[in-house]
Order: C-alpha cells, then sequence, then structure tokens
C-alpha cells in the first residue's frame, strides 16, 4: 500500500535528521615505516629425478649466487639462468 506523498517526504526528512546527528564511521589509515623490500629473496633447489644437484639463491635484484650438491659457492651470476646452468655443468662435471 502506497504511503500519501506528504508522509513519504517526512519520513525521509526524519531519517535524515537520525543520520545527520548520529556518530561518525572513523577509518583508520595505517602506514607502514618499513620501505618495501628492493627484491623478494628467492632460494631454488635443483633436482635431477631425485638426486639434488645443487641449489640457487637471489642474492640482490639482479644477483644470483649458485651452489653445488655439497653446498659449495660456484660463483655469483647476473641472471637466474646463468646460475641454474652453472649448476647443472657442476653435476655434470661430478659424475
Amino acid at each position: 500500500m502506497a504511503l500519501p506523498r506528504g508522509e513519504r517526504q517526512n519520513s525521509q526528512k526524519h531519517l535524515a535528521g537520525f543520520l545527520g546527528r548520529s556518530l561518525c564511521i572513523e577509518t583508520q589509515r595505517v602506514l607502514s615505516t618499513d620501505p618495501k623490500p628492493k627484491f623478494e629473496p628467492l632460494e631454488h633447489s635443483v633436482y635431477c629425478g631425485r638426486q639434488r644437484l645443487g641449489r640457487y639463491s637471489q642474492t640482490g635484484k639482479k644477483s644470483y649466487a649458485a651452489f653445488d650438491a655439497r653446498d659449495r659457492f660456484l660463483g655469483q651470476f647476473k641472471s637466474r639462468r646463468a646460475a641454474y646452468a652453472a649448476v647443472g655443468q657442476s653435476a655434470r662435471g661430478a659424475q
């Protein structure tokens, strides 16, 4: 059943007055004081079947370190692909 036009407007005015006097919703903005890391550390182990060949890890934004299966340092590399290749080459040389 529809209300007469005057009553509908009065109820809306009443609601507007009620909402205007109610408590405000507070928003809180949380700012982190820690700067975002320049790179996310990355570490991968390299396997051939069940045999662990070695691992490589990211040491900087564009630098990677490679290690053989006995965790001996193989060198620093500028790309992940080069570090991966070094692990593979050391495994082939060890066989």
